[in-house]
């Protein structure tokens, strides 16, 4: 399709860089940069992990391919390759729920941030973030780095035909243990019938 084909943007979503070390933001260039442009086809199963990998040092189409940077794990804060790149699909999530994406596989990190809030999904070898495009047309993510922010953006050549779709933070509560729980709630209407999907997250305490 021609780029003004594109003509109707479903979601868009945005979370802070923050004070990001050069060797993360190098990481989220390179996931950005895979991200950017993909087209999922009406009732394509999506996996960014297939899509932004492999998570080797080798670069791809002229990007920077992946380094080491830091991650969270039941230690805190480690030494990792590919360290940062949750922030790609912690910011597609939201913005898929919110275009009528059906999230079939996300994972909550294992600690809180509340650049997420309780929209985050975390991945690793093994750990995907995955939704498929339930509309009878395909749809482009775009993805880009502007302003200190990570963007995503679903974009049709269609406007959704969904009655409403609603996305909601249900609860975002801390526990007396420093612990978290949060549930979000995404609620898509079609002619009268209503689907309900719910993704809940336990947070540990950072040590």
């Amino acid at each position: 399709m021609k780029e003004q084909d594109w003509q109707y943007t479903l979601s868009e979503n945005s979370t802070s860089l923050g004070q990001s070390s050069e060797a993360r933001l190098k990481n989220i260039r390179t996931a950005v940069h895979r991200l950017n442009g993909k087209v999922v086809i009406p009732y394509e199963l999506f996996s960014i992990l297939k899509v932004i990998g492999p998570l080797s040092e080798q670069p791809r189409e002229g990007d920077e391919g992946y380094g080491w940077g830091f991650g969270y794990t039941a230690e805190g804060e480690v030494k990792m390759f590919a360290g940062g790149i949750c922030q790609v699909p912690s910011t597609l999530f939201k913005a898929a729920a919110q275009a009528g994406m059906l999230v079939v596989q996300r994972t909550a990190h294992f600690y809180y941030s509340a650049n997420y809030g309780s929209w985050d999904a975390t991945i690793s070898e093994g750990v995907d973030f995955t939704f498929r495009n339930l509309f009878n047309f395909p749809v482009k993510i775009e993805a880009e780095i502007k302003d200190n922010q990570v963007w995503t953006r679903i974009r049709s050549p269609k406007a959704g035909y969904y009655d409403s779709i609603n996305c909601e933070t249900v609860y975002d509560r801390q526990n007396s243990d420093g612990s978290r729980d949060g549930l979000v709630r995404q609620t898509v209407v079609l002619k009268g019938r209503t689907r309900v999907r719910e993704y809940s997250s336990h947070y540990e305490q950072k040590p």
